[in-house]
């Protein structure tokens, strides 16, 4: 018998499953260079972002396709969050929808009760200098102004004429605080 004549060797085969497995290699070595997608976030300057818990260092990143948790926080916004899925190769955009806080949980958050009264209430407020200013009335009774400034990643007692121990300086006061202020104590003095 002619070994040429019957070529029931196995080699036709084995040659087809290693170019199958160099290209399953190569597939799953790209995929991992380059099977991500990219996250868009659109916040406010000052914002702190963070995904899954992590804290972003910038507005982009690079993750793995799935769905994350997405948590924008900034020191005069309420906290926004979204759920976020990403696909292979593919951009998502999230821009959550940010608040202004509220100046009376603001308030409260610094100088905590207002004396026997509890909870502070607040009344006109307004915000200054890109939102690193608040300045109004607090109460209950509306006879105490107050100022907030945004210095050092936390809310400081810049002006309080409602307890002692407090700065009572308008002079040091950026001016369109202060005239706030005085237009504030002239409305709940009459």
């Amino acid at each position: 018998m002619n070994p040429q004549a019957t070529n029931n060797s196995p080699q036709p085969l084995m040659t087809l499953v290693a170019v199958v497995f160099v290209v399953v290699s190569v597939v799953l070595v790209l995929l991992t260079f380059f099977g991500y997608g990219t996250l868009k976030v659109v916040a406010p300057a000052g914002s702190v972002i963070t995904v899954n818990g992590h804290v972003l260092k910038n507005t982009t990143a690079k993750l793995r396709p799935g769905t994350y948790d997405v948590v924008v926080t900034q020191y005069a916004k309420e906290p926004s969050r979204a759920k976020v899925s990403i696909k292979l190769l593919g951009t998502s955009t999230t821009a959550p929808a940010m608040t202004q806080k509220d100046p009376s949980a603001l308030v409260a958050s610094v100088i905590g009760s207002y004396g026997g009264y509890g909870v502070p209430i607040v009344t006109g407020a307004k915000w200054f200098e890109g939102n690193t200013w608040m300045a109004a009335t607090v109460g209950p009774g509306g006879s105490s102004q107050i100022a907030l400034h945004y210095v050092d990643q936390e809310w400081e007692i810049a002006y309080f004429d409602g307890l002692l121990g407090y700065p009572r300086n308008l002079n040091v006061l950026p001016e369109a605080v202060a005239n706030h202020l005085k237009e504030q104590a002239t409305l709940y003095a009459n």
